[in-house]
């Protein structure tokens, strides 16, 4: 939900409030006789408690899905880059070790500089200077067999997952 919804329901909601408040406070004595005026506004009341408590619910629902979504993404990526590690057992030595070196660099990154970033509304340029230089690396490789050539290409598509 947007901070604007979230700003209309929570007026809404103090309006309400208020008016009931006004409701009870500045409605003539005699009025409270009546069994009407005593009934509309419990009627009232109670229609802002289910208001409220639906409101509530509705948001404890939203927030438990962007967490389940956001450890979700964590794990994917985590697999992601492990699949990359497995991934380039077959390639030229040096280029299997500046991937690697590069995957831990940017595990590094993402865990240390990304996540407190984005929890700021923000990113780190690091972590995808060096995600951006990981993929660099794989596309120039060039192995010396067609199967080297395929596990790099297996390592981008591995990489890609993230």
């Amino acid at each position: 939900m947007e901070w604007s919804s979230i700003a209309f329901v929570a007026c809404s909601v103090l309006a309400s409030l208020l008016l009931l408040a006004l409701m009870v406070r500045y409605v003539p004595e005699h009025w409270h006789e009546h069994h009407a005026l005593k009934d509309t506004l419990d009627h009232f009341s109670g229609l802002n408690r289910t208001l409220f408590s639906f409101i509530l619910a509705l948001s404890i629902v939203s927030a438990q899905a962007s967490l389940t979504k956001a450890s979700e993404d964590v794990s994917n990526e985590g697999a992601s880059l492990i699949n990359l590690q497995w991934a380039t057992r077959p390639l030229p030595t040096a280029s299997r070790e500046r991937v690697r070196d590069l995957t831990r660099q940017y595990t590094v990154a993402v865990i240390d500089e990304e996540w407190p970033a984005m929890a700021k509304g923000e990113s780190s340029a690091r972590a995808q200077n060096i995600y951006d230089e990981l993929r660099r690396t794989l596309q120039d490789t060039q192995g010396s067999s067609k199967q080297e050539e395929v596990f790099a290409r297996d390592s981008l598509v591995a990489l890609s997952g993230r």
